[in-house]
């Protein structure tokens, strides 16, 4: 295909080695619905007569379009560039799959004895069509992916299988479009869909080439050129997205189904034949889609399972604008570059054009959904093969949907936070402006006295004029006026660098002193630190803090985690956070001598007293805490939800590998045995390569765990709740190496016949554990990918009608810090920067953010000590013959939710008469599910409350503090709330999840109909509980966003009143500079010899009262008087401000001292 030249705002380096740019789609001409397809409707018809003009075509494929569609004249065909576009091409590449009967499963096509591969060429065209001529037998769907298509190609697959040229136009333009034709009922049809996505890949420029993160100037220099939405572009870590293209063509039918992929572009960076071919193909092995190709006829699952490339696709891409996107808030943060808007805007623009690539996706799978295959509805196929296939089909098409729709709420949230990025670099833009500007003012403080002085020099008085007056008298006099006005200034000034808001006026007055103590306390420290030598770092893993007051110890077990230093060099580093009011911890990074103890523990931070002599004697007993690793482990790149269920047919793999680089045929044939536990999952799920094992770090993640701890509790037939003695040994069962055969014998002996549902809370699960617990009920590898990676999920598999099924919920949550630390050691209220960013800047992980970047998924603290963090809820619930819950901590250290303490909470429901009174009603286990959610929504309502009063606090301190720095709080906890949206809406859906998704084995159950009645019931009751949460959050970001705007608001006033106090000075100055310009006049009455200094003085100052006067007089509201005050009242404000400020307080103060005593009655008792 030929490049196309397109004005662009993509760097010149790229486009040049990027595909052709994209071409802005001709709609009207995408779907067969258009009855003027490629015709220019503004020609006159008798100037040109199309019907006369059409020759008889070719009645073979080379006739082709003409032969099948005579609408299509070779005019609206060159119009189309429908050949065109392949004449570069010299041969195609086809890449051959079939999907058997009956067993739906996968192979490579062998047409005509020669392989999956054909390469056609002009040489052996002939023989291709021969090849397409043939029909084969017991093959269901057979797939026909095409690389680099020529002319004689297009022709043959147009004309055999009777495609309309729509699909060839729609793709070689890149037209979005779906649509059926040729509908035979009962017999077939054809449908069509090509569905343009985002993509994104690795850029091969080398890493020393790459923009800086710094750098302030756009990426897209050209800025005299329009925004091209749909041009490739580059971020700063070297990854670039661009727009590719999925385009589909199915015919459904009767004999024969044939799937053709065509693939306008396979060069460069466009997804090729050879590569989807590839990836279809891995679909075959996924046991998930096994099972659906084994229950259903139905070919268009594999045309669905397609579509799930785009999903992947779509999901990489906005991983990674999410990482672009905090880089651009960092630089908005912290810069005051206009520039920055560029790129903001620029990115936004692209959001919306993808908000509409989304919406394709979205409308193309419910044309699936809603497009029967009319085959289906033949006498080879029974009714209720037609309805399972049916709802199996929705079933699928809404689990896509359902993961379309989370892409778009992940779309509006990044142009959400790219709005309010957008909004805060102009205001601050604006108020450092004015800030600037109020920084020149500060010159009237030096050249207005100077000037006044100098006036005063020139005057015609005796005590100047006598000629004794020198250049020193003019300097002491201009210094010491000049000092005095600063010191009134800064006096009246009720905030800034010296004094804050709350100082009073004394505090204001003796401001110098409190300067002077301010220059001296860091010189004070410099002495103290070179004279004590503080303890820091000691070589190894192994790293440790101080203060003055305490010595605490931070102990990092774990060699691969390390402290984050600014520099690989010797220099010493400061580190610096508040822990309690008054005691400031510092991290250095000397070398110390002290000693002490390791603990046992492998993977947590601890803090603790240290030991050694040099310490203990200038250091009081501080209290221990404990923060362990997982509290503070930073997530900085979103959760990879493309591997979160099993619908997903590629799961932990990268898709941007070439097939020939990854053998996943490699693995050893597991053994298929349930007793030999050891080969999970590839025991269970021959999908699951060790590649994708080790990608997914299922098992790298147990490995630190030695022992694990099961909870076990049973729910009775009668709907009593009680702990469970599994081999006797009680309710609680600690596995370790020696006693995991013992486990796997608990786990395989039967269960009693009176439990209906049997719950594991599984604490530090190891690897043996989650092997055996994997095998023995059939668990999907995702529940516990999802769970350990905190992947959101929801999902049914193993679906078997009358019998019984597979459930997973996995379900992160705002959770709340338990006040364990003592008030002492708390953050004091007044420290406005979070724990989190303190922590971001300590840990170094491979997914470590830009540094003071806002990591929306790190724990932070409020006000009052209290922090809130991300929880996680992992269920899996197995609703057969024999009923089981899994939950499953990958957690259970720190403040994370323990197995332990969620056992105990779930034993408590069994003695809530409410929940009592719902189990003897209902057989249905997955009510315990529900009651489990329940926790969720506790600290969901808990953590709120305390999100309440923290923006409460803000939006105090923004009525009484004008500290540009609270809007950065502001904003950062607004793009928290943003993330705490999706978080409730993925709640939201869980729920629905669940009221959608009824029990299989309660089909035959007599009181099933009640039971789904209850359990709607039930999910109602939670689901208004989250619709009640998501509006008290929607208030507090609605409050955020206007104690946003007041912060800046306040700002602006109160600079403006800074400029209004600076004025103030005129009013001394002015009079008094207008007085001495008389007085150096050349005028007979003033020239004389006469005048003095006295008169000088008495003129000033009654010019300048007179002033005062007159200023105060003409303002309708200020200190002295109301607005409401009348012009008469206002031209007495100098007796009004007797009387208020003077004689009242007198007289007050007088009555008070005479009736100091009560007065005594003579005859009263």
């Amino acid at each position: 295909m030929k490049d196309s030249t397109k004005n662009s705002n993509v760097p010149h380096d790229i486009a040049s080695r990027s595909a052709a740019v994209v071409p802005d789609p001709i709609y009207r001409h995408a779907a067969p619905s258009g009855p003027w397809p490629w015709m220019i409707l503004d020609v006159d018809p008798d100037a040109n007569d199309i019907m006369a003009d059409r020759d008889v075509p070719d009645p073979s494929w080379r006739g082709y379009p003409q032969n099948q569609f005579r609408n299509w004249t070779a005019d609206q065909v060159e119009r189309s560039k429908m050949f065109e576009k392949c004449s570069a091409n010299q041969y195609s590449t086809i890449y051959w799959m079939d999907v058997h009967e009956p067993d739906g499963k996968f192979a490579k096509s062998n047409v005509g004895e020669k392989g999956h591969i054909t390469v056609v060429s002009t040489q052996n065209q002939d023989e291709f069509w021969e090849m397409l001529q043939g029909e084969p037998e017991n093959i269901r769907v057979r797939s026909l992916f095409v690389d680099d298509m020529t002319q004689p190609v297009l022709r043959m697959l147009g004309t055999r299988y009777n495609i309309e040229p729509f699909f060839f136009t729609s793709s070689i333009n890149w037209i979005p479009s779906r649509y059926q034709e040729a509908p035979r009922h009962g017999e077939g049809d054809h449908i069509t869909i090509t569905l343009p996505f985002l993509r994104s890949q690795q850029r091969s420029r080398s890493a020393r080439t790459r923009p800086s993160p710094t750098d302030h100037e756009p990426w897209h220099f050209v800025t005299n050129t329009p925004i091209d939405i749909q041009a490739p572009f580059s971020t700063s870590d070297g990854r670039m997205f661009f727009i590719d293209l999925l385009a589909i063509h199915m015919v459904r039918d009767v004999k024969e189904n044939t799937i053709i992929s065509y693939h306008p572009e396979s060069t460069g960076r466009r997804t090729s034949a050879k590569h989807l071919h590839w990836l279809i193909q891995l679909v075959g092995e996924s046991v998930y889609w096994q099972k659906i190709f084994g229950q259903s006829k139905d070919p268009t699952f594999l045309f669905l399972a397609i579509l799930w490339y785009a999903l992947y696709a779509w999901d990489e891409s906005l991983d990674l604008l999410y990482r672009h996107v905090i880089e651009l808030e960092l630089q908005v943060l912290h810069l005051d570059n206009i520039s920055l808007t560029h790129d903001l805007h620029v990115l936004e623009a692209r959001l919306l054009y993808y908000q509409s690539l989304l919406h394709s996706f979205k409308i193309s799978v419910t044309f699936i959904e809603t497009t029967p295959n009319p085959a289906m509805e033949s006498h080879g196929v029974t009714d209720k093969e037609r309805r399972d296939s049916d709802a199996l089909m929705k079933k699928e098409c809404n689990n896509l949907l359902s993961e379309i729709d989370r892409l778009e709420r992940q779309r509006t949230m990044l142009s959400n936070r790219l709005k309010n990025a957008m909004d805060l670099v102009f205001a601050i833009v604006n108020t450092e402006d004015s800030r600037r500007m109020q920084r020149f003012s500060y010159l009237t403080i030096v050249f207005l006295p100077a000037s006044f002085i100098a006036s005063i020099f020139t005057m015609n008085v005796k005590e100047i004029n006598n000629g004794t007056q020198t250049l020193g008298h003019y300097v002491v006099a201009t210094v010491l006026l000049t000092l005095f006005t600063i010191y009134i200034v800064v006096m009246l000034q009720r905030q800034n660098w010296v004094h804050r808001r709350q100082a009073t006026l004394l505090q204001r007055v003796v401001w110098p002193i409190h300067l002077l103590w301010m220059i001296i306390l860091p010189l004070e420290d410099v002495w103290v630190r070179q004279y004590r030598r503080s303890p820091t770092v000691i070589d190894g893993p192994w790293e440790w803090f101080t203060s003055s007051r305490s010595c605490c110890v931070l102990v990092v077990h774990n060699a691969q985690d390390r402290l984050k230093h600014g520099a690989q060099t010797n220099t010493s580093t400061i580190y610096k956070f508040r822990i309690h009011a008054g005691h400031e911890l510092t991290l250095t990074r000397p070398h110390h001598e002290c000693r002490y103890e390791k603990l046992s523990c492998s993977s947590r931070y601890s803090l603790k007293e240290c030991s050694c002599p040099t310490c203990s004697t200038r250091s009081h007993a501080s209290s221990v805490h404990v923060l362990f690793i997982s509290l503070f482990r930073l997530i900085y790149a979103l959760p990879r939800y493309r591997h979160a269920a099993p619908s997903g047919p590629w799961p932990w793999m990268n898709l941007n590998v070439d097939p020939h680089m990854t053998d996943t045929t490699e693995c050893d044939v597991p053994n298929q045995n349930e007793s030999d536990w050891q080969d999970y999952p590839q025991n269970q799920f021959k999908n699951w390569t060790p590649d994708q094992v080790k990608r997914s770090k299922m098992f790298e993640k147990c490995s630190t765990n030695q022992v694990a701890t099961i909870y076990w509790m049973d729910v009775h037939e009668d709907g009593k709740f009680a702990k469970s003695d599994v081999g006797g040994n009680d309710d609680t069962t600690v596995v370790s190496e020696p006693t995991r055969d013992q486990f796997w014998k608990k786990l395989s002996q039967k269960r009693p016949e009176n439990i209906r549902v049997r719950s594991l809370f599984v604490d530090d699960l190891t690897q043996s554990v989650l092997r055996m617990l994997g095998t023995k009920y059939d668990i999907e590898p995702f529940f516990f990918t999802s769970s350990i990676n905190w992947i959101p999920s929801r999902y049914q598999e193993a679906l078997r009608q009358g019998k019984g099924d597979h459930i997973t919920i996995t379900l992160p949550f705002l959770r709340p810090e338990q006040k364990s630390l003592s008030p002492r050691t708390r953050p004091p209220p007044t420290d406005p920067e979070p724990w989190g960013s303190v922590i971001n800047r300590w840990l170094i992980t491979s997914d470590l953010p830009p540094a003071n970047a806002i990591d929306i998924q790190a724990p932070f603290s409020t006000r009052d000590g209290r922090m809130l963090f991300i929880d996680l809820l992992a269920v899996h619930m197995v609703r057969d013959e024999e009923n089981t819950i899994i939950s499953y901590h990958p957690e259970s250290t720190g403040d994370r939710t323990s197995a332990k303490h969620l056992h105990s909470l779930i034993q408590l429901v069994g003695e809530s008469v409410y929940w009592q009174n719902i189990f003897s009603n209902s057989k249905d286990p997955t009510f315990l599910l529900l009651a489990i959610l329940w926790y969720a929504l506790y600290e969901w309502d808990e953590s709120l409350d305390l999100l309440y009063s923290y923006v409460s606090e803000l939006e105090r301190q923004v009525l009484h503090l004008d500290n540009i720095s609270l809007t950065h709080d502001l904003h950062v906890l607004e793009a928290r709330l943003l993330h705490y949206q999706s978080l409730l809406h993925g709640f939201e859906v869980s729920v629905k999840f669940l009221e959608t998704t009824p029990n299989p084995a309660m089909e035959s159950d007599e009181g099933r109909s009640d039971s789904d009645a209850l359990m709607k019931k039930e999910c109602n009751n939670l689901l208004s509980e989250i619709d009640r949460l998501e509006r008290r959050r929607t208030m507090l970001s609605s409050r955020l966003k206007n104690a946003i705007d007041l912060a800046f608001a306040i700002v602006n006033a109160e600079d403006s009143r800074r400029m209004q106090r600076f004025s103030y000075l005129t009013i001394v100055f002015l009079p008094a500079g207008f007085i001495a310009a008389i007085f150096t006049m050349n005028i007979k009455e003033i020239n004389n010899g006469t005048q003095t200094l006295g008169h000088y003085v008495v003129a000033t100052v009654s010019l300048t009262l007179l002033t005062i006067y007159v200023v105060v007089m003409l303002q309708r509201q200020n200190w002295v008087h109301r607005r409401q005050a009348t012009l008469l009242q206002r031209a007495l404000w100098p007796i009004h401000l007797i009387l208020r400020k003077i004689i009242f307080p007198l007289h007050e103060m007088w009555v008070r001292q005479y009736r100091r005593s009560p007065t005594v009655i003579d005859g009263l008792p």
